[in-house]
């Protein structure tokens, strides 16, 4: 299917169509794990001659099995793919039979944003959102701005989401790797400075960060910093992790 997830996949998870209860796990081969439950034919497709569940399931799946953050990058980068919107997948998730969480799961499909190009991205808006800061009142994502790189070359680029329109966040990882690892840092170090003209405080986030709460905590600081201010002076408030 395409679909990202925020763990690393190590086993696959079998159903049976209809209704079924699962092997004993000792019986298990491994890298498998059996469930059981209900799988009505309208929720089986075929790919490559292999058998699948529908998107729809295997999201909900992915969600009782796995838990919410594990479900919400999933269904975040299932609303990338070409031709799968919200209102569809929710469509969708009305004709999922009934089970326990369907309720939770559907909030969790009104909640994910079809904006997210990663799960870094979807975690670290998740993490925000979360933490209901005070004073946050706007948060957009993908962003534009114009900036030109060190050659004069005009460009435009985009932010991962910008909080009350003076805060930038890029949960990009922190790192860019390339041959040229001097000329990509100059590059960083111009988009940087471009992207904080008309005032902008800017937070670039790591995985770690994401993680250990010091994204949410810089965020935090900077609206506290920015509130009641219509524009503030601009700066970088995070200096580069061991980890970038």
């Amino acid at each position: 299917m395409g679909v990202k997830t925020l763990s690393w996949v190590d086993s696959i998870d079998l159903v049976l169509e209809g209704t079924t209860r699962a092997k004993s796990r000792a019986l298990w081969p491994q890298g498998v794990v059996y469930r059981s439950g209900m799988l009505t034919p309208q929720h089986v497709r075929e790919r490559g001659s292999v058998m699948m569940t529908s998107l729809a399931m295997a999201l909900f799946d992915t969600y009782r099995y796995y838990g919410r953050a594990e479900a919400l990058v999933a269904v975040e980068s299932a609303l990338q793919i070409n031709g799968v919107e919200k209102d569809e997948l929710l469509r969708w998730v009305a004709v999922l039979p009934r089970a326990k969480t369907i309720k939770e799961f559907r909030e969790l499909v009104e909640y994910a944003s079809p904006l997210s190009e990663s799960p870094l991205e979807t975690q670290a808006r998740d993490n925000i959102l979360v933490a209901e800061i005070p004073g946050l009142v706007k948060l957009e994502q993908q962003v534009p701005f114009r900036y030109v790189t060190s050659w004069g070359e005009p460009k435009v680029g985009r932010h991962d989401m910008v909080i009350n329109d003076v805060i930038a966040v890029g949960a990009d990882g922190k790192c860019k790797w390339a041959d040229d690892w001097k000329g990509v840092t100059r590059e960083e170090r111009e988009r940087e400075r471009w992207a904080m003209h008309g005032d902008k405080v800017l937070i670039r986030a790591s995985w770690e960060d994401v993680s250990n709460g010091d994204l949410v905590r810089w965020v935090r600081e900077a609206i506290a910093l920015t509130q009641g201010q219509n524009q503030v002076e601009g700066r970088t408030l995070l200096a580069m992790s061991t980890s970038a």
